[in-house]
């Protein structure tokens, strides 16, 4: 605190009116980062003037860009330090993709570059699962590369695939039996 006191020119004391704690003041700045994210997303997502395919290239940059701001080192040392804020930035994470994202598939049928035959709920959190598996600390230190160019990676196979046209023509014929809907029992 004496440091941050310091770089702003402010009192310890002032701080401490301000902030009870280390903790208190850490959540401010990421509950402000967060807000900032969230109405970018909203923004781009709200915006009637983008078709799908630019609204998903925009929050593709806006999602690498600033995921880059926060690196793996200081959301590993956030997720250590405090881990109940960290908590809190999962939840917020969780709870705004599954409704952000369901709004962009949603947007992507009717225009007719989604699969009507898909699930989107199950889409949405096979998406969830995604982001939560590649863009933690743990994985981003492990992969060794910038966050937003694993974010965009991600985007890019899960909307694209990893198949050429010519892989996608003969997965459909050689798979399908495997992969014909079956009723399954699941208990």
């Amino acid at each position: 605190m004496d440091e941050i006191a310091a770089n702003l020119r402010l009192s310890k004391a002032t701080l401490y009116k301000l902030f009870a704690n280390k903790e208190d003041l850490l959540r401010a700045v990421i509950q402000g980062f967060m807000r900032e994210v969230l109405a970018a997303v909203e923004g781009i997502i709200g915006d009637k003037t983008l078709g799908f395919i630019e609204k998903l290239a925009a929050l593709s940059f806006l999602m690498g860009r600033r995921l880059a701001e926060i690196g793996p080192l200081l959301a590993r040392d956030i997720r250590q330090a405090a881990p109940r804020l960290w908590q809190e930035v999962e939840d917020f994470r969780r709870e705004k993709i599954l409704a952000n994202f369901r709004r962009l598939i949603d947007d992507g049928r009717r225009e007719g570059v989604f699969r009507d035959d898909l699930d989107p709920d199950l889409a949405v959190h096979i998406y969830v699962l995604l982001v939560d598996e590649l863009l933690n600390p743990e994985a981003i230190l492990r992969l060794g590369r910038p966050p937003g160019e694993i974010f965009r990676t991600a985007v890019e196979v899960y909307f694209q695939g990893m198949l050429t046209e010519r892989g996608r023509r003969e997965f459909a014929a050689k798979a399908a039996a495997v992969l014909a809907p079956r009723k399954e029992n699941i208990r």
